[in-house]
Order: structure tokens, then C-alpha cells, then sequence
């Protein structure tokens, strides 16, 4: 899936813009591998889901631990993969990054 700037919450693109400056107060709060906020519907729980953000200057592609590919944020150095519960709990805890 192609990712464009536009389609990142507010909230990432400042987080970006202060990695990319080499301001942020906490990179490793914002990449690496995150449960995202789920909304409930209805009488429906919200889905657990996950976030794997990586920042490789150098890449063309990514993927984690091979089966899952990280999609490219147009423009940007940062890679991103959505992931649910299930892909969450095949992960290692110190999942590998190839590229």
C-alpha cells in the first residue's frame, strides 16, 4: 500500500518533522512497534491493532522479520506496517528489521 504524508494523523507528521529536523525529545516513543487507538462500534468492542514505524535513510524496502512489509511514507525516510493482534503475537519481542 502506497502511504502519502497527508494519510498520517497530525500528530505523526510532527513527530516526523521532529525526527527528521534531529529534534525529537523521544524517537523511540514514536518508531518502533505501538497499539494504536481503536474506536468501538456500537455494542462492538474496538479491535486491537499495532503500528510498526522505522526510520531507514538508506532503504528502499522493509520488511520485519520477513513476513510483514513495511510501506514507505512518500517523500520521507519512514516506513510503516499495520498490523493486527494476531501478526502482533507471531513477532519476537526483539523483532529484526531487514531492508
Amino acid at each position: 500500500m502506497k502511504l502519502s504524508w497527508q494519510m498520517l494523523s497530525r500528530s505523526l507528521q510532527q513527530d516526523l518533522d521532529l525526527l527528521q529536523q534531529g529534534r525529537h525529545h523521544d524517537p523511540f516513543g514514536f518508531l518502533g512497534c505501538h497499539k494504536i487507538a481503536t474506536k468501538s462500534r456500537g455494542n462492538q468492542a474496538g479491535v486491537e491493532h499495532w503500528e510498526i514505524r522505522v526510520w531507514l535513510p538508506t532503504a528502499e524496502t522493509a520488511d520485519v522479520d520477513g513476513f510483514i512489509e513495511l510501506d514507505r511514507v512518500d517523500g520521507t525516510d519512514l516506513f510503516i506496517a499495520k498490523i493486527d493482534a494476531q501478526q502482533k503475537h507471531k513477532l519476537s519481542q526483539h523483532f529484526t528489521v531487514n531492508w
